[in-house]
């Protein structure tokens, strides 16, 4: 339970960043095609697949360690609504 309330408002957090601030996310999805970009070069078959298989396929634990911009907004979004200081809230 408190995992999933943690990852929710996380999520809460930076989809109203983003909702603000536009440039954020747009970052984020250069780096996600770059990476992208990046595996298709490794892997020509990658690029036959649809859209969703060539998402699922990528959003793998590594490959999203390795986008420095989306892990700064995660941390980011952690460090304006501490899921300590979240949590907090509902105890008496």
């Amino acid at each position: 339970m408190a995992a999933a309330e943690t990852t929710q408002n996380t999520t809460q957090t930076m989809v109203s960043h983003f909702i603000k601030n536009n440039q954020s996310l747009e970052k984020i999805r250069k780096e996600f095609e770059a990476m992208k970009e990046e595996k298709i070069a490794e892997d020509p078959s990658l690029g036959e697949k649809t859209k969703d298989e060539i998402i699922d396929t990528l959003l793998t634990l590594d490959n999203v360690q390795d986008l420095e911009y989306l892990n700064w907004t995660i941390q980011e979004a952690l460090r304006v609504l501490p899921p300590i200081q979240a949590s907090s809230q509902y105890e008496t």
